[in-house]
């Protein structure tokens, strides 16, 4: 089990807990999107993390509507 703590709410600790295997589902899914929009040559470790970073920076502007 994984728990992910966050701290959005300024009054309130927000605890999510979630098995590994749907942590690694979502990584497996994710890598597969990656490398479908990459072309071929550009399949490397480097630009797939560097691919990640940016997915990181992009995650941090953007509201997440569930």
């Amino acid at each position: 089990m994984i728990k992910i703590i966050s701290n959005i709410q300024a009054e309130a600790e927000m605890v999510t807990t979630l098995q590994r295997e749907h942590v690694k589902r979502a990584a497996q899914k994710a890598m597969e999107a990656i490398k479908a929009e990459l072309p071929e040559n550009a399949c490397t470790v480097e630009v797939i993390e560097y691919v990640i970073s940016e997915m990181g920076e992009t995650l941090k502007t953007k509201n997440i509507i569930l």
